[in-house]
């Protein structure tokens, strides 16, 4: 596919999204942490922490061709993102603190994800992949932060304009996602269907497990119902277009990016379940 695809559209969709969630901000997401302390430990550490661990475990067990394994990896580096505010809107879970959540992860990946990354690279590629982690965060930085920040600083100067853009946004915001995954399919087109089939249950056990782990954790420390529900869906949803635009963008690696496609197809299946169970389980003692 056209470099200029790869290298300008790519990282400029993602660049949308991200704006569009920082219209969604404002300063006082970052605050909440001070009224909602031990909800927000618990997802943070669950998403930072123990879902790269988890990963680590998985690609252990399940033997993928390296480049995968540090896909995979990859994909759990990249928590949140702005689908798991939706779905915690649609679960009728605490969005507020899915926000929170979410804004306080962002601005922790810049420095996680390269270092991380960076250590996955040298573990499982070596001298296969030339890295330089200073040389991710700058365009982590440039892609997912500042449009977010721009985002926020519009909001906070007018709240009405920032949802005028975000009214004309949200649709577009789907159409990206749907063009990022796309784009990193299309990349791989003439391995992908092999790649799925090694990739697809990794990627579905981090899914599913770290959900799973994530209400538990929560009702373990007494966090209530509804926000346990919201750390369930951050910790087991994974921004897979931040993912796939690292890969593919600034790694320049096809093979690496189809872990966060494979999640990108696959994650609807398993959240669809877990939106109408917290639904039931939220509205039924409210009725």
């Amino acid at each position: 596919m056209s470099g200029f695809v790869i290298k300008v559209l790519l990282p400029l969709a993602l660049a949308f999204i991200m704006f569009g969630m920082g219209l969604t901000l404002t300063t006082a997401d970052f605050k909440r942490v001070i009224s909602m302390p031990k909800a927000t430990a618990i997802g943070l550490i669950n998403q930072l922490i123990l879902l790269p661990l988890f990963g680590l475990l998985v690609v252990t067990i399940f033997p993928l061709s390296p480049t995968l394994t540090v896909g995979v990896l990859l994909l759990t580096f990249c928590p949140g993102g702005t689908t798991s505010n939706m779905i915690s809107y649609l679960a009728k879970a605490d969005v507020a603190l899915s926000v929170t959540l979410t804004a306080i992860s962002s601005l922790i990946t810049v420095i996680t994800i390269p270092l991380f990354l960076g250590m996955a690279i040298k573990r499982y590629l070596g001298a296969q992949q030339d890295i330089n982690v200073a040389k991710i965060v700058l365009p982590v930085l440039a892609i997912a932060i500042v449009p977010v920040v721009i985002g926020m600083i519009i909001k906070a100067r007018s709240e009405s304009t920032a949802k005028s853009i975000e009214k004309i946004l949200a649709p577009f915001s789907v159409i990206f996602f749907v063009f990022i995954v796309v784009v990193a399919i299309y990349n791989d087109r003439a391995n992908f269907f092999d790649h799925l089939k090694q990739a697809a249950v990794p990627v579905l056990i981090i899914n599913i497990v770290m959900m799973a782990f994530g209400f538990f954790s929560a009702r373990l420390f007494k966090v209530n119902v509804r926000q346990s529900f919201t750390i369930s869906l951050e910790t087991g949803l994974q921004n897979g277009t931040l993912a796939i635009t690292i890969a593919t963008t600034i790694l320049s690696n096809t093979e690496m990016s189809i872990p966060g496609a494979v999640y990108g197809l696959l994650m609807f299946f398993t959240v669809v379940p877990v939106i109408m169970f917290a639904r039931k389980a939220l509205i039924k003692p409210a009725s």
